[in-house]
């Protein structure tokens, strides 16, 4: 299990460093902790601090999990050599140079000065990043595989916060940002099919969960440092930081079997799989590995015959399964999450709840909240109930924020609007113990490995398009018309999405890869078969 745990880790961990939501508008977040005449030195300490706190739980993390397999004198020399970082780190701030360097990284005229137009631009160019990514992750994934697209991940999300925090020119910053959002898009597809694909069936949706707490402890953070750091330049500094930190994880992540089948290297495939497995009988494992051939080799085999891997479209079940996954992967948006913030405002106005700087803490402490929860909830209970209660409950939830809103325009009342609040932050807290892992944990498992990247690439595609379209049509609305069609409109997309999850959606709760695709040949809904590996 421990070996399970280090390859999704290496996903979970960097997840921490690749959202797409820090951009140079936070320099106009100034921190107000520190007088003037310190500013720059208390938040270079602080920085510096929250790098050492990295790199150590970074390490720790290491040593408990990923090179647990490969000997006490190498965990020594590692820790020996973080040890040592971390004494010249602090030596250094001790003397004069330190201080000095982060006073001259956190002066204000470092700091690219940026229209709310060019800010807006950084945010179509992230959007674009992702969007193109996505496009192609499906692609490059079936390709070259789920290590090698990992590791070019960080190493271009690195390189990103790089561009950020050294670019004056606004071009390079729009570069940065699409480079950005193109790893955002390609863990939105490999995130959740290596996950699937190597962690057996009892124990799928709890990685899911972990993937899920990881992402929005990320979220977390970022919008921790975007509150309190006065120099978006320190913000970059630390998200490349971490991005440097996560390589080692990624460089043991361990490739999925499905793909070393795929690439006729049964061999290793064996051993991958043996090594992510629990000690049990060579029955069972053998039973696991040959339904693994059996699902890639079969319809594999298909695709090179006919020249064209769309030409398995022909295919009824892969129709209906690539139909499934599109379908799950716009649920999640029916919360209605970018908007949500967006209308804050509209009922609360300036900082009379808390700050327009602190809105994001608020929402991503709650998200990570309800992803804690989703531990818990996701590991036993069986996921196509799961998603038909989920999506009526946002449904019920859109149409009582819109009560809250109606008589609150009506009588002014304020419990109304306090109702509004909580209303929106247990939809939040909702999206993230729920909606979030298990719909990306089915829609690795409903597609056959033929079409399975391919078939996520599309959904998600639709999904950002989607989300796109209605937050731009929402925000050019009137305020209070606008807010009113957001909720409708989303809680008109949770009732399809609930009759759609009772009609369609098969249950995959303890079943293989493989039985998920023959309960879909079968159109076997409802009907729990697990099976133990």
């Amino acid at each position: 299990m421990s070996v399970v745990m280090q390859t999704c880790g290496a996903i979970l961990f960097y997840m921490q460093s690749i959202d797409g939501l820090i951009s140079p508008l936070n320099s106009t977040v100034k921190s107000e902790i520190f007088p003037h005449s310190v500013k720059g030195v208390g938040n270079g300490f602080c920085v510096i601090c929250e790098a050492i706190t990295l790199i150590i739980s970074n390490q720790v993390y290491i040593h408990v999990i990923v090179l647990e397999n490969l000997g006490l004198a190498f965990n020594f020399v590692l820790f020996a050599v973080t040890l040592a970082i971390l004494a010249a780190v602090v030596y250094f701030w001790l003397g004069n140079w330190l201080p000095n360097s982060m006073l001259f990284l956190t002066q204000a005229h470092h700091e690219p000065s940026l229209t709310l137009e060019q800010c807006t631009h950084l945010t179509t160019f992230n959007e674009m990043g992702k969007i193109l990514s996505i496009l192609g992750g499906g692609y490059v994934a079936n390709k070259f595989g789920r290590k090698k697209i990992l590791i070019f991940m960080v190493s271009v999300n690195f390189i990103s916060w790089i561009l950020l925090c050294s670019s004056t020119s606004i071009m390079f910053i729009y570069l940065a940002r699409c480079l950005a959002g193109s790893p955002e898009g390609l863990f939105s597809v490999i995130g959740s099919i290596s996950v699937a694909e190597l962690s057996s069936p009892k124990y799928r949706g709890l990685f899911s969960s972990i993937l899920s707490v990881s992402f929005n402890l990320g979220l977390l953070f970022e919008a921790f440092l975007s509150a309190v750091f006065s120099s978006y330049k320190m913000l970059n500094l630390v998200n490349a930081a971490v991005s440097f930190c996560s390589m080692p994880t990624v460089l043991w992540f361990l490739e999925s079997p499905y793909y070393l089948v795929h690439s006729h290297n049964a061999r290793k495939a064996e051993n991958n799989l043996r090594k992510v497995r629990p000690v049990s009988s060579e029955a069972s494992f053998r039973k696991e590995f040959d339904a693994i051939k059996e699902s890639v080799e079969g319809q594999g085999s298909l695709a090179e015959e006919e020249g064209r891997w769309w030409q398995l479209l022909k295919k009824k079940p892969i129709r209906k399964a690539l139909f499934c996954s599109v379908v799950v992967s716009l649920t999640p948006a029916v919360s209605g999450n970018p908007q949500i913030r967006m209308f804050m405002s509209v009922v609360f106005p300036s900082n009379e709840f808390v700050s327009n700087s602190s809105y994001p803490l608020v929402f991503y402490a709650a998200a990570f909240a309800g992803s804690l929860l989703s531990i818990l909830v996701l590991k036993y209970s069986p996921r196509r109930l799961l998603g038909i209660v989920s999506c009526a409950i946002v449904c019920i939830l859109h149409c009582v924020i819109c009560a809250c809103c109606f008589f609150y325009e009506q009588n002014g009342d304020p419990l109304w609007k306090w109702a509004f609040l909580g209303c929106n932050l247990f939809l939040v807290a909702l999206q993230a113990a729920i909606f979030t892992p298990l719909f990306d944990a089915l829609r690795a498992e409903i597609l056959p490995y033929s079409v399975r990247e391919m078939g996520n690439s599309f959904g998600l595609v639709i999904r950002s398009l989607v989300l796109m379209a209605s937050y731009r049509l929402f925000i050019l609305m009137n305020e209070s018309v606008g807010l009113f069609s957001n909720y409708i409109f989303f809680a008109v997309c949770a009732a399809m999405a609930t009759v759609f999850a009772y009609a369609l959606l098969p249950e995959t709760t303890g079943k293989s890869l493989t039985d998920v695709q023959r309960e879909l040949e079968n159109n076997n809904r409802g009907k729990r078969v697990v099976e133990k590996y």
